[in-house]
């Protein structure tokens, strides 16, 4: 019973913060910016090394845009500074795309994205992620929806890292 209670903690500790840096980068960039899309990533199977300070995943991601349109990359995802304990088999991301400007058809995803990550899974479960980064940073994906498998604790300082693939 203290397991699961500090287990909850942490999450809602985790969860709070991400909520925090959601309302923070929203104060900081002055500019709420426009929905241009969703962009859904899943992990790539055996790839993971979860280690307790810095963790990395192999994903590909598929952007479909307001207008429909889509768009394919690949790159990588962890915690690079947190705890992130986790023995999982099949993650998923969904995130609303945010950007003040945006060309759809240009791979304009692509770049280095950091923030906020928390995320609890008992068989199953979930978390959330507030990144921003992109191209020239002018790009924000808004809290995630994750759905994942496995067994898991994770919260920190969250990255991604996204170029143009299949």
């Amino acid at each position: 019973m203290k397991r699961q209670r500090k287990i909850f903690w942490a999450t809602l500790l985790g969860l709070v913060c991400v909520q925090w840096f959601a309302m923070a980068s929203q104060a900081i960039s002055g500019d709420s910016g426009v929905k241009v899309g969703m962009l859904t990533c899943k992990s790539i199977p055996n790839t993971g090394i979860n280690l307790i300070i810095h963790s990395t995943v192999d994903i590909k991601c598929k952007f479909i845009g307001t207008n429909g349109e889509n768009e394919y990359y690949k790159g990588e995802t962890g915690i690079g500074l947190g705890i992130d304990l986790k023995w999982e088999r099949d993650i998923k991301v969904t995130f609303t795309v945010v950007a003040a400007q945006f060309r759809a058809g240009t791979h304009q995803l692509a770049g280095k994205y950091t923030g906020a990550s928390a995320g609890v899974t008992a068989g199953a479960g979930g978390g959330a992620h507030v990144l921003v980064g992109g191209n020239m940073d002018s790009v924000s994906l808004r809290p995630a929806v994750e759905e994942s498998k496995g067994y898991a604790l994770a919260a920190g300082l969250g990255y991604m890292s996204l170029e143009p693939g299949k």
